[in-house]
């Protein structure tokens, strides 16, 4: 006798994991479109139809990212706290106490 006909093939209970893992699997592909469409929606009225106030600059957007500053700016400079300088055996190495005060 082959398997078929010795057990009889039976529909999974109504709130069996069988069922459930289908309708999670129907309820995972749905939104899947609609989130895509909406994101392609929000680049495209971005990138698109949203008005500017003039050309970008993407070198020098670019450059200033990636550049340091040119100005002579002290790492200790706090304008609401406190600064300890403590010494160094290195003197190219700058350790210090920073407190900072509250608002």
């Amino acid at each position: 006798m082959k398997r078929h006909e010795v057990f009889e093939v039976v529909e999974p209970p109504p709130f069996g994991l069988e069922r459930l893992r289908a309708r999670m699997a129907e309820q995972r592909r749905a939104p899947t479109k609609w989130v895509l469409a909406g994101a392609v929606a929000t680049l495209l009225l971005v990138f698109v139809v949203w008005p500017r106030s003039g050309p970008v600059d993407l070198v020098g957007a670019t450059t200033a990212f990636f550049v340091a500053p040119t100005r002579d700016v002290s790492p200790l400079d706090v304008s609401t706290g406190a600064v300890l300088e403590l010494p160094s055996s290195n003197p190219e190495v700058i350790l210090a106490r920073v407190a900072s005060l509250p608002d």
